[in-house]
C-alpha cells in the first residue's frame, strides 16, 4: 500500500504538501504548479489509490465532480470526457458523468440528477441560460464552448481558426467556397476585415436529427445538390462545422460521384481521431484534447480555491493540420501541368 510519506520522498517534498495537493487544495494553500505536478506524477508512478470516502469525511467535500456533455457520439466529447476524468482522478476526485442527445428534452433532467448527488463542481457544455430553474444553487461550474462574460468559461479561438481555414483554401487557389452548418452571418462578420479572403460564402444548414437521413436538411441532400451543380459554378472548397459533418459529407460526395480533394476540398473542425482515420485523411483545425481537459479542470479547481474572484475566461488556440482532404482545385492543377 502506497503511503503519502512514500510519495513525499519520491517527489522530494513534505507530507503536508502531498496531503494538500492530493486533496485538491494545492493552489489555495500556495503550492506552486510545478510542485503540485511533481506530487501528482509521483503518486501516479507509485500507483497511489486514494481512499475517497475517508477524504470526503476529512475535507467535508464529496470528492466528486459532474461532467455534463452532449452525446459522446460527438467525436470531440468522446475524447474530451475521458481526458477530464483522468485529470480529476489524479487530483483525488471521481467524475459523475451525464449526457444527452436532445438538449431541450433531456439536458435539464441530466443536470438536475447529477447536481443532486452533491457534486463539488461541474464541467459542462450546456448554455447557462438553459440550466434548470428548479435547482436551488449550482455548484461552481465551468462552461465549455460558451461565451458568457459572467461565467467561468473555456473556449477555442473560433474566429481566428475560421480565418485560418479559409486562408488555407485560398492559398491553394480556391475562390468558390461554401460553408456547411456554419452560419453565413457569423462567417461574414469574421471574414469582412480580411480583404484578401472571399466574403459572403454561401452556406448549407443541416438538421442534426437528419444527419444520416435523406430529405430536407440532411447531408445527403447537400451532397446531391453539390453534385448536380455545373462544375464551373460548384464550390471547390467546403468548410464544415466539425469533423463528424466533414467525414460524413466526404462519404456522401463519393457516393454522388465527386472525389475529395480532386473535385472538392473539405475542412473540418476539432481535429479528432476521426480526422486522422478518414479516407482521405481530413484537414482539420482543433485544440489538443489534453490542453482542453487541463484548462477545464484547472479552471474549476481555481474557482474552488478562489470562490470570490472575477469570472475566468480561458482560450485554447486551435491549430490547422493539413491532410489529404485539401488540395489545389483541379483547374489549378491542370494549369500547372500544362506549364
Amino acid at each position: 500500500m502506497v503511503r503519502q510519506i512514500d510519495i513525499a520522498r519520491e517527489a522530494g517534498t513534505s507530507v503536508p504538501t502531498v496531503c494538500r495537493v492530493l486533496a485538491g487544495r494545492g493552489e489555495e494553500c500556495g503550492i506552486t504548479p510545478g510542485t503540485a505536478r511533481r506530487v501528482r506524477e509521483a503518486a501516479k508512478r507509485l500507483g497511489y489509490k486514494p481512499n475517497l470516502v475517508a477524504r470526503a469525511l476529512r475535507t467535508k467535500r464529496n470528492q466528486t465532480m459532474g461532467v455534463l456533455f452532449n452525446s459522446t457520439a460527438e467525436p470531440l466529447y468522446a475524447e474530451l470526457v475521458p481526458a477530464i476524468q483522468s485529470r480529476l482522478y489524479a487530483r483525488g476526485y471521481a467524475a459523475i458523468c451525464g449526457f444527452w442527445t436532445n438538449p431541450d428534452a433531456e439536458a435539464g433532467d441530466t443536470i438536475r440528477a447529477v447536481v443532486e448527488h452533491g457534486v463539488d463542481g461541474v464541467i459542462t457544455c450546456h448554455e447557462p441560460g438553459q440550466l434548470p430553474a428548479d435547482i436551488p444553487e449550482m455548484p461552481p461550474t465551468v462552461f465549455f464552448a460558451v461565451d458568457d462574460p459572467k461565467r467561468d468559461t473555456v473556449n477555442v479561438n473560433g474566429p481566428e481558426s475560421l480565418v485560418e481555414a479559409v486562408s488555407h483554401l485560398v492559398a491553394k487557389g480556391h475562390r468558390r467556397l461554401a460553408l456547411v452548418d456554419i452560419p453565413c452571418s457569423y462567417a461574414d462578420a469574421i471574414l469582412a476585415p480580411h480583404p484578401d479572403l472571399p466574403v459572403s460564402l454561401p452556406g448549407f444548414d443541416i438538421d442534426y436529427a437528419a444527419l444520416d437521413a435523406p430529405g430536407a436538411g440532411g447531408l445527403e441532400e447537400i451532397a446531391g445538390h453539390l453534385a448536380a451543380m455545373a462544375p464551373a459554378k460548384r464550390p471547390t472548397g467546403v468548410v464544415c462545422r466539425n469533423d463528424l459533418v466533414a467525414v460524413r459529407l466526404i462519404a456522401l460526395l463519393a457516393q454522388a460521384g465527386l472525389r475529395v480533394p480532386d473535385d472538392i476540398s473539405v475542412i473540418g473542425f476539432d481535429d479528432t481521431r476521426l480526422a486522422r482515420w478518414s479516407s482521405p485523411s481530413l484537414t482539420s483545425s482543433g485544440a489538443p484534447v489534453g490542453k482542453l481537459a487541463d484548462a477545464l479542470v484547472d479552471t474549476l479547481f481555481a474557482r474552488l480555491a478562489h470562490p470570490h474572484c472575477p469570472p475566468m475566461h480561458v482560450v485554447v488556440p486551435r491549430v490547422l493540420n493539413a491532410r489529404g482532404s485539401t488540395a489545389a482545385p483541379t483547374s489549378q492543377l491542370e494549369l500547372a501541368t500544362r506549364t
